[in-house]
């Protein structure tokens, strides 16, 4: 029996994951340090359909992944789709309800995805995962992390 014969193959799909530490060039990090700031936004119409996940379940995923030793092709995702501008207003609503959002002053871009949700059926059932944190509490949070952040750089 060769080496390779007791190799495991593990391929995740990770789609849309966000929180704390994310990159701040992403929409969810941009918009929320916008804010912060004072500022409007610049988005599109915001009708894209796309499905997020927190940082703590993603990670809570892969290690379930790992300890259970499911093997093959998983997408990793909530398996909920949220459209983007609902996602935006609540991010809004945690900073600053009062401030402005510029939704459709940025164009679609032309390979623009539009709808973007993960099938997470095979997932669940290999490793008996199922994310915990919802919407509003994960952007509640990352919110809170980026205000927490910030108040850190600006004291020192």
């Amino acid at each position: 029996m060769s080496e390779m014969a007791g190799m495991r193959h593990t391929w995740v799909r990770l789609l849309a994951v966000y929180g704390p530490g994310d990159d701040p060039r992403h929409l969810i990090p941009t918009v929320i340090q916008t804010l912060r700031a004072g500022k409007k936004p610049a988005l599109t119409s915001g009708e894209q359909q796309w499905d997020y996940l927190y940082i703590e379940d993603a990670a809570k995923a892969l290690c379930r992944i790992a300890e259970s030793g499911a093997t093959g092709t998983f997408n990793l995702s909530s398996g909920a789709s949220v459209r983007i501008r609902d996602m935006v207003e609540r991010i809004r609503d945690f900073v600053d309800p009062s401030l402005p959002l510029g939704f459709g002053e940025v164009p679609y871009r032309p390979d623009q995805v539009m709808h973007l949700k993960a099938e997470i059926s095979r997932l669940q059932s290999a490793t008996g995962w199922a994310p915990h944190t919802s919407l509003e509490e994960g952007l509640r949070r990352t919110v809170e992390w980026f205000k927490t952040k910030n108040e850190k750089v600006t004291s020192n």
